[in-house]
């Protein structure tokens, strides 16, 4: 029984792992999904260039950046 038992908590530990590093993937592509989709502009029925509000974010902290020498 404790042999079983021992086992059982190594394959749930490893279970564990694997879902843990599953999870980690996910989270990486969805960052990336968004930086893509806040990257591309969209452009609305009129022509303007719609962009989406991390890139003015980032925009910011550049142009900030470049202000204090950095």
């Amino acid at each position: 029984v404790l042999t079983y038992a021992q086992q059982s908590k190594v394959a749930a530990l490893a279970e564990q792992d694997e879902l843990a590093k599953r999870i980690q993937e996910f989270r990486t592509q969805r960052e990336l999904q968004n930086l893509r989709i806040n990257k591309e502009p969209t452009t609305s029925g009129d022509g303007i260039h719609i962009v989406g509000s991390s890139s003015y974010k980032t925009i910011e902290a550049l142009m900030q950046a470049t202000a204090h020498g950095k």
